[in-house]
């Protein structure tokens, strides 16, 4: 097994409450992300990620009407601020948590257009197709990454906010508040729990730039 630093956490039901990260544990370095794919939202044609070999990817999982929707404007800062250097971001629309994505594929964009964050926002970077992201009916990609990347939190959150069965120690907390960072070789390097916005200071922005400069990150 590749240790890329972890821990065994334990399943509990109540909120989260700080942010933290935690490196991932690479199972088996044959296996990357850029085996899987998704349907873009933009083109409703196929993505296969394949050809993010040799960059390094940011994965969230995001809400149109989640409380921390204003940061679609700061991730389209980081897209535009790292594109030159093999760095983007793609995102996953889903409605497991609260049903904060209501819509259908056709109207995810228009509501991010018109409604939140509005203001005629235009997202720059890749948002697939709804999926789900945890339970029996999780998409692959997502069961790759938590396969590889323990939670960084022990809490999962209040049950009667989330829409998915069974409840995994590994599941995806929330919309936004997860952040994986994969790495230009299609490994998971790190996976986030936390609420702040990108560019807060010493937060997901400067972990990008030390990433990007570096090739590790601090926690």
């Amino acid at each position: 097994m590749l240790f890329r630093l972890g821990a065994f956490v334990l399943l509990t039901l109540v909120a989260v409450t700080h942010g933290t990260k935690k490196y991932c544990e690479i199972v088996d370095p044959a296996k990357t992300f850029h085996s899987y794919g998704a349907v873009s939202l933009h083109t409703g044609e196929p993505v296969t990620f394949d050809q993010y070999i040799g960059w390094t990817l940011l994965v969230i999982p995001v809400a149109t009407y989640d409380d921390l929707n204003h940061q679609y404007l700061e991730f389209n800062q980081l897209q535009t601020e790292f594109l030159s250097q093999n760095f983007t971001i793609l995102a996953y629309p889903t409605t497991e948590f609260w049903k904060k994505e209501p819509g259908s594929n056709d109207e995810i964009l228009n509501g991010l257009r018109e409604v939140r964050p509005g203001g005629g926002y235009v997202p720059n970077f890749e948002i697939f197709e709804k999926v789900n992201v945890n339970g029996a009916t999780q998409t692959d990609a997502w069961a790759y990454i938590k396969g590889n990347c323990h939670s960084p939190v022990d809490e999962l959150g209040d049950s009667k906010y989330l829409f998915w069965e069974p409840f995994n120690n590994r599941d995806v907390r929330w919309t936004f508040l997860e952040r994986i960072i994969i790495g230009a070789d299609g490994l998971p390097y790190i996976r986030y729990n936390d609420p702040s916005d990108p560019y807060t200071p010493g937060g997901l922005r400067d972990d990008i730039e030390q990433y990007l400069r570096d090739g590790y990150i601090d926690l």
